[in-house]
């Protein structure tokens, strides 16, 4: 009798046990579940979810402007390109013949623009309204000009069966003007000769 009683509360002591076992192996179980559960199933109702990381802005270094050289001590100073403003002159009729004779008796005006890189002087010549040396693309010719005096030489020496415009001579010093054209041109042949009044 006593065995069998001794053997009862064995076997009661096994049951708790197991039973123990089982429910600690199914409380951690269950407590694995929940905690994968929250992480995957985002925050609780009525919570925002947290905010990204706002990025820092990036910028680049500054420029540092690039200034130029001063020149050394003791170079020489460049000088600004000044544009040399040009001449003009009148000039009163002496002679005229040819085709122009009975229409040319008064004055001319000219202004004669500074030489360019080849030398060359540039003018249109017109006396009595009439345009006698010249044209859209024309009038150029080797020249001396002296701002400062206000002086001009030179000559274009073809005419217009040579180079599109009339011949002409002119020295401001000497005061003497001349012009003169063969038949081609669109005055006809002519020469005109003229004296150097003033510089205006």
């Amino acid at each position: 009798m006593d065995e069998q009683r001794g053997n009862g509360s064995l076997w009661a002591l096994v049951g708790c046990g197991a039973l123990l076992f089982v429910g600690l192996c199914v409380a951690l179980g269950a407590g694995v579940y929940l905690v994968m559960k929250r992480q995957t199933a985002g925050p609780p109702l009525g919570q925002s979810p947290p905010a990204p990381p706002v990025a820092t802005p990036s910028f680049p270094p500054p420029v540092t402007p690039i200034v130029p050289d001063k020149p050394p001590p003791g170079a020489p100073a460049t000088d600004p390109v000044v544009a040399i403003p040009p001449i003009e002159f009148q000039a009163t009729v002496t002679n005229v013949t040819g085709a122009l004779s009975s229409r040319v008796s008064r004055g001319c005006r000219f202004v004669v623009e500074a030489p360019q890189a080849n030398g060359s002087c540039r003018t249109q010549i017109t006396c009595d309204s009439i345009l006698v040396y010249g044209g859209p693309s024309a009038g150029y010719f080797p020249c001396r000009f002296d701002p400062t005096q206000r002086s001009v030489s030179g000559a274009d020496t073809n005419t217009t069966s040579d180079d599109s415009d009339a011949a002409m001579t002119v020295d401001t010093t000497a005061r003497t003007l001349q012009i003169r054209d063969d038949a081609t041109g669109p005055n006809g042949a002519f020469t005109i000769t003229a004296t150097l009044s003033t510089s205006l």
